[in-house]
């Protein structure tokens, strides 16, 4: 079995009090509502911040059928912040940053919080994604990483999802 940790602990669990990004493109509206959904039913301690593109202003949405129209039809981008769990695997908080119907921006907090079985959950969560949009893209913010992890982590992503297929 592929480890996930002793190829990619340095990016998660460091001392760096960094915010990372993973960016998830390519995704279809109707991937990006089942996604929202998912995250409003696996997730607690949720905290959502919502914008109307035009008018640029921040709404108030309570209902997540409301959340996930407006936000997969674009006219709204939106920041959950939870505590996600993946198939019982407890990640640590994340931020995900949704700008636009084919887009998420997962933000992770750097530090002792994760461990080789968060690393997985995270990686479930991304098989999960790729069952649901094969065309997806995962791939980490060139922003943050170096060519070389970027282009590492592509490798170790693929691997892991032909090991678990």
């Amino acid at each position: 079995m592929l480890d996930l940790w002793e190829r990619l602990h340095s990016i998660f669990d460091t001392p760096h009090e960094g915010r990372p990004e993973i960016e998830i493109s390519r995704l279809s509206p109707a991937t990006l509502v089942t996604l929202i959904n998912y995250l409003l039913a696996n997730s607690k301690n949720i905290e959502t911040s919502l914008t109307m593109r035009q008018p640029f202003q921040q709404v108030a949405i309570s209902s997540p059928s409301v959340i996930t129209k407006f936000v997969a039809s674009g006219a709204v981008i939106g920041e959950f912040w939870c505590a996600l769990t993946i198939d019982e695997y407890a990640l640590p908080d994340m931020a995900f940053f949704i700008d636009g119907p084919d887009y998420i921006a997962l933000e992770y907090r750097m530090g002792p919080a994760w461990d080789p079985i968060a690393l997985t959950g995270l990686f479930e969560f991304f098989r999960m994604i790729k069952l649901l949009e094969p065309s997806a893209s995962i791939t980490l913010n060139p922003e943050f990483f170096a060519r070389s992890w970027c282009d590492n982590f592509k490798r170790i992503l693929q691997d892991y999802l032909n090991e678990t297929a």
